[in-house]
């Protein structure tokens, strides 16, 4: 049986983990990735290492 405090750090890890999720921006074909990391390679052009953070509102843009 799992204690109480196991618990706790479980629900908060997690909690963290969807926190620190956030938008990448392919510099060279615009695709947009929301992850906890960017891709290495991206799967719409294949550049390695091309994926800068962006915010929110700079990611809907290129939806539109």
């Amino acid at each position: 049986m799992r204690s109480l405090a196991d618990a706790i750090k479980t629900k908060y890890v997690g909690l963290f983990r969807r926190i620190m999720k956030r938008y990448f921006r392919c510099t060279v074909c615009d695709d947009i990735h929301y992850g906890e990391n960017a891709p290495e390679i991206c799967p719409t052009c294949e550049t390695m290492g091309s994926y800068v953070g962006v915010t929110k509102d700079e990611a809907e843009e290129y939806f539109l």
